[in-house]
């Protein structure tokens, strides 16, 4: 089977926007204990995000910044 063909967006905001058309909302797991709120984790939203961007061809990254001491 040959591999599947990423899309070609015109830009980056049409890339993106084709990705958001096919999410859906993340699911709400946990709780904030001091409102007793329930609220989508880190892990629900990337659970949906990551599937939709990687489709469109989209990466999603997370700049490194550090400094010593």
């Amino acid at each position: 089977m040959p591999p599947a063909k990423k899309p070609v967006h015109e830009n980056a905001a049409a890339a993106i926007a084709a990705a958001q058309a096919n999410m859906n909302n993340a699911i709400k797991d946990a709780t904030n204990p001091h409102f007793k709120k329930q609220y989508a984790s880190l892990a629900a939203v990337r659970d949906v995000v990551i599937p939709a961007f990687s489709a469109e061809g989209v990466a999603v990254l997370q700049p490194i910044e550090g400094e010593d001491g």
